[in-house]
């Protein structure tokens, strides 16, 4: 018995240390780092003819509980198989081929389907983070627009969205009519970042033909009016490290996206943010004088005065030394964010896991 038991548990282990997908016969090799996706891919096509090589029956293995005639209990290994289901996805300008069955350990209908809509939630989750930068194209090879998981994915986005998850950079989270359209457009699938994030010429030009054509938001998607707060925040500036863009948003809702002439750079640690484009949006008064290299920030009865170089700052007619001086870059003068930040009783707070920057008056 105890050699039974022995065995046993070994095949436990195994079974727990193993990933499924390892074992699973009609994946694809064609990637070093994985057997159950496939990444960097370069065009849709490419991305399609991997998307259909996996697609169809799937071998998996399946281990099932068994007891011999005196009631000791045994694991037997077999094998099932079930119709894999693959998902084409694109970040930014390179296309993700994933399986969903090679990695399914249990293979009955109702647990393959709760690991379907699993990763219909991961990939909810990623684009109301950084929507267009990541968009789901198609489900076994089908656009999603028109598989019969289009109602739960939406529906997925919208409470995301509604509880207050994603990013602010996300035209998803943002409410954009536009990025809406583009979303629920199957015609549009795997086009969303060229379309918003034009580089070439050609891009341009097709970008500004297709948003000529979107009309105003379809009223039957209806949106949440706005993300949840506590109700006493009148405006935000939300910006993120390495990114040019600005988030205004005021009474929850995001009223415009400003973009600044540099990428926001925190060097040792303080965040530098040109003069124009944040802290004005928040109704602060901006002024530089020439003469003495210096920059005036007012609002209220709070008034910061910085000096080009300088590591003293008068704040409210007080001197007050500082870890970051105001600098011209480019013509352009640079003022440490969260000194001036708080110094207008403004509230900053920087997340580190995705690098963005509230803040809120």
């Amino acid at each position: 018995m105890k050699k039974v038991l022995t065995v046993v548990l070994l095949i436990a282990l195994l079974v727990s240390v193993t990933p499924v997908w390892a074992k699973a016969e009609k994946v694809s090799k064609t990637t070093k780092d994985s057997e159950w996706f496939v990444g960097q891919i370069e065009t849709l096509e490419e991305a399609k003819k991997i998307a259909n090589e996996r697609m169809g029956k799937l071998t998996v293995p399946h281990w099932i509980q068994k007891y011999d005639e005196i009631g000791n209990g045994y694991v037997e290994e077999t094998t099932r198989e079930v119709e894999n289901v693959v998902f084409i996805l694109k970040g930014q300008n390179k296309y993700l081929v994933e399986d969903v069955g090679a990695w399914t350990l249990f293979t009955d209908s109702p647990y393959f389907e709760s690991e379907i809509k699993a990763k219909l939630f991961d990939v909810a989750f990623d684009m109301v983070l950084s929507y267009p930068e990541i968009e789901l194209v198609s489900i076994n090879d089908t656009p999603w627009q028109e598989t019969e998981y289009k109602d739960y994915f939406v529906s997925e986005v919208k409470r995301l969205i509604r509880e207050g998850a994603g990013s602010a950079f996300s035209m998803l989270r943002n409410k954009d009519p536009y990025a809406w359209q583009v979303f629920l457009n199957p015609k549009y699938n795997g086009r969303a970042y060229e379309i918003f994030n034009p580089k070439t010429r050609e891009e341009q030009e097709s970008a500004v033909k297709i948003l000529s054509e979107l009309e105003v938001l379809d009223p039957s998607y209806s949106l949440p009016d706005k993300r949840p707060s506590d109700g006493n925040i009148s405006a935000q500036a939300v910006l993120k490290l390495n990114d040019n863009k600005v988030v205004i948003v005021k009474n929850g809702a995001t009223e415009k996206v400003n973009r600044l002439a540099v990428r926001l750079q925190a060097p040792k640690g303080v965040t530098m943010v040109p003069l124009r484009g944040v802290l004005d949006e928040l109704g602060a008064d901006l002024s530089y004088d020439g003469r003495n290299k210096q920059v005036i920030i007012k609002q209220g009865n709070s008034e910061i005065v910085l000096k080009e170089n300088s590591r003293t700052a008068k704040i409210n007619g007080q001197a007050k030394e500082i870890v970051a001086s105001m600098q011209i870059q480019n013509g352009r003068a640079m003022i440490p964010l969260r000194l001036v930040s708080d110094a207008l009783g403004y509230t900053t707070v920087f997340n580190s896991m995705t690098g963005e920057i509230t803040v809120t008056k």
